[in-house]
């Protein structure tokens, strides 16, 4: 997914359930980070059990705007 795209798709955290294997997960998505050369991501993942809710599985990356659209 282009920058672009993530920007406009993560205005206000988006949260999902997904069913893996019979077992459902939470997951959400948030931009952490909005500057002119990249937007940072964060996916958090949970299985409602104690204490994964509490603590979930969370990964990030970052991703880098083109020279043109960092120009913006």
């Amino acid at each position: 997914m282009s920058c672009e795209r993530l920007i406009a798709e993560l205005h206000d955290v988006r949260a999902y359930v997904v069913e893996v294997d019979s077992k459902r997960y939470q997951v959400e998505v948030e931009l952490m980070e909005h500057t002119n050369a990249y937007v940072h991501v964060q996916v958090g993942v949970d299985d409602g059990s104690f204490p994964g809710s509490i603590v979930p599985l969370t990964k990030s990356f970052i991703c880098q705007k083109s020279a043109t659209s960092a120009v913006r």
